[in-house]
């Protein structure tokens, strides 16, 4: 399933998925905040969860770490969705940057809030976890959330796959004739599906094992 959105050569061919990603942190930012004073009701001052604490320093801080790598490593979609704007001047980039990071950051700062009020010291770190198996509204956020894999996987990798078709390219370049254009059985262009599907597989294995 994944494959083949992984082989369209720029981000654009995905527009109609990645709305996806951003329903599902709404749904459960919602989901989470809505179910929060019941459960802060049910927990608070109850043995096993502690009271409300501003700050917690301990071990589990560096467990984040790969997050962060995470994050980092979605800047390789930041010059091909540049390239794909209508008018990429930097005023426009900057704004779409801005208003990116202010809605991410709101939304999960409300998960975060609003999922530590519901469970003190008992929140786990996939807050998902904490809620019941049958509780029908965060099911239908789970799968939202693997929906929204389905996304991300081929958004992130599309740069890594596209670097790779590149770096073949620029490997195995010959020169154009003077006059005229090259035929279809010279054009490298036309085994380049089959090259992306290959390096494909191969980036999916990689993030599986």
């Amino acid at each position: 399933l994944l494959v083949p959105m992984m082989l369209p050569s720029d981000l654009s061919k995905l527009k109609f998925l990645q709305p996806v990603s951003i329903m599902a942190l709404v749904y459960m930012s919602i989901v989470v905040a809505i179910e929060c004073p019941y459960s802060f009701t049910e927990h608070h001052n109850r043995h096993g969860f502690g009271q409300v604490r501003l700050v917690t320093f301990s071990w589990h801080f560096f467990e984040a770490f790969s997050l962060c790598v995470f994050a980092f490593n979605c800047h390789l979609n930041v010059i091909p969705i540049a390239d794909t704007l209508t008018n990429p001047t930097i005023h426009r980039f900057d704004k779409i940057s801005a208003r990116v990071n202010v809605f991410q950051w709101l939304f999960y700062s409300l998960i975060g809030v609003t999922g530590y009020l519901s469970f003190l010291d008992d929140t786990q770190s996939d807050i998902l976890i904490n809620y019941h198996p049958k509780d029908y509204l965060v099911a239908a956020g789970r799968c939202f959330l693997t929906l929204t894999m389905m996304v991300a996987i081929p958004a992130n990798l599309n740069p890594t796959v596209k670097s790779g078709v590149q770096f073949r390219d620029s490997i195995c370049r010959r020169d154009r004739p003077l006059l005229g254009s090259l035929s279809p059985t010279d054009d490298s262009s036309v085994d380049q599906p089959a090259f992306r599907i290959t390096l494909s597989v191969i980036c999916l294995a990689c993030q599986a094992a």
